[in-house]
C-alpha cells in the first residue's frame, strides 16, 4: 500500500483567512513532533503578509 510520509494543504479564503489541512504518517513524527512543527509553520504564517 503506497501511503503519503506527509501532506499539507493549504486553503486560503476571500475573506483573507486561511486554513492549514495537515496528514503526517507515524512513522516519521509523533504527537509531540508533529506539535512542534504544527507551531513553527502557524508562526511563520504570523509573519507572512498575504
Amino acid at each position: 500500500m503506497d501511503t503519503e510520509i506527509l501532506t499539507l494543504q493549504v486553503t486560503k479564503f476571500k475573506c483573507g483567512g486561511f486554513a492549514l489541512g495537515v496528514v503526517v504518517h507515524h512513522s516519521i513524527a509523533d504527537g509531540y513532533g508533529i506539535a512542534l512543527f504544527l507551531a513553527a509553520m502557524s508562526e511563520l504564517a504570523l509573519d507572512l503578509n498575504f
